[in-house]
Order: structure tokens, then C-alpha cells, then sequence
């Protein structure tokens, strides 16, 4: 058995920033704290825009060029391919939640409440589209809720069909194989990371003080 190093502590550290911030964006829209909503939204915005320069520009098992492969999924499927980090099947799910999560958190700017509140962009278009866009909002979060569920679904057949603890993967960043690997993963100086982080979060302050 060989424990390899996956996951960068970038790549952890997104990860759960982004389990959390999805945690509380759900528990302020069910308490009606709206306010509070859109400023998990905002950073969540700019976390997001963090996970696609780090897709473009981080380390391989981050980058979109190398986990997301299509192509390789029924070989995947019949157990002709195996790569380090997200497997082409994970890989496709991985995609839909990053594009479902960026086109929900577009609508959210451009949606109101009803009352009072609107979103960032919202005063820019007519308030028809902005209720449609707030009535989309409302469904791609039904559907990112029932994504996550399948991908705790997937987590838990993982972990006790396949005997692959991911979870803990995504803790201490290693995977465990039975064979070593031809060629290990490469990663990037974390001052890459740290230039992403700043861009991410002058994004997230950016949308917040418009809200306000």
C-alpha cells in the first residue's frame, strides 16, 4: 500500500470553506435572515472564482484540463482506468455542482424577497426578470441540495462497498493505493494560491458592498 499526497491544503481548505458557507447560505434562507444569506453568497462568489483560477492555474489535481475527462468514463466504469485525484465519473459531478453553484449564485444577485431585499444586480433589470431569475435561485438550490446528497451518497458507498475512506482524504490530503503510482501529482507554490485568494476575496467584498 502506498499513501500519496492528492489534495494540497489549498485544495482542503476550499473544499470545506465551501461545505460551510453552503451550510449557512441554507440556514439563513430557512430563518429568513436574508441579509446574512447574501453575504455567504458573496463569499461563496468569491471562493468560487478562487476554485477556477485554481482550476486554470493550480495544482494538477485541481486543474479541469486533467480531472475532467469524459472520455474516460466507461473505461473508468469497466475498471480500464484509473488516475490520481477525481475520477473521470467524480469528476463529471464535480463539474455540474461548480457550474450549477455559479449559475445559482448569478441568479441570487439578480433576485429579490418580495419586500425589501434585492440582490446586487437586481436594480439593473426590470422586475419581472428579476422574479424569474429569484424563482430559478429557488430551484437550482432544491437541485444543489439533492446533489449533495447523492455526493454524500457516494461518499458513504465509498467508504463502506469500495473500502475508500475520501473523507479523510479530504482531511490529511492522501490517498492510499495498492500500487505506487508511474508519475506523482504535481503542485504549485502557495504563493500562486495566495494571489487567487486575494483576487476571490476582493470579489466577495466587492458584491458585499453593494449589498449594503
Amino acid at each position: 500500500m502506498y499513501k500519496i499526497l492528492i489534495w494540497d491544503k489549498a485544495t482542503r481548505l476550499f473544499h470545506w470553506l465551501l461545505v460551510f458557507l453552503f451550510i449557512g447560505a441554507v440556514v439563513t434562507v430557512k430563518t429568513g435572515r436574508i441579509e446574512a444569506h447574501a453575504i455567504l453568497g458573496s463569499l461563496m462568489a468569491g471562493l468560487l472564482f478562487f476554485r477556477l483560477l485554481a482550476g486554470l492555474f493550480g495544482a494538477q489535481t485541481l486543474r479541469f484540463s486533467e480531472f475532467f475527462k469524459p472520455q474516460y468514463v466507461f473505461a473508468y466504469l469497466k475498471g480500464k482506468y484509473h488516475t490520481i485525484g477525481h475520477n473521470p465519473l467524480g469528476a463529471l459531478m464535480v463539474v455540474a455542482m461548480l457550474l450549477l453553484l455559479v449559475a445559482h449564485i448569478i441568479f441570487g444577485l439578480f433576485s429579490n424577497d418580495s419586500i425589501l431585499f434585492e440582490g446586487a444586480f437586481a436594480p439593473l433589470i426590470s422586475r419581472d426578470l428579476s422574479d424569474t431569475l429569484t424563482y430559478f435561485h429557488s430551484i437550482s438550490a432544491k437541485i444543489l441540495i439533492a446533489m449533495v446528497f447523492i455526493h454524500i451518497a457516494v461518499i458513504l458507498y465509498y467508504h463502506f462497498i469500495k473500502k475508500q475512506n475520501l473523507t479523510a482524504a479530504m482531511i490529511h490530503g492522501k490517498a492510499t493505493y495498492q500500487q505506487k503510482p508511474e508519475k506523482l501529482p504535481y503542485f504549485v507554490p502557495v504563493w500562486r494560491y495566495i494571489i487567487f485568494l486575494i483576487l476571490g476575496f476582493s470579489l466577495s467584498i466587492w458584491l458585499i458592498l453593494l449589498h449594503s
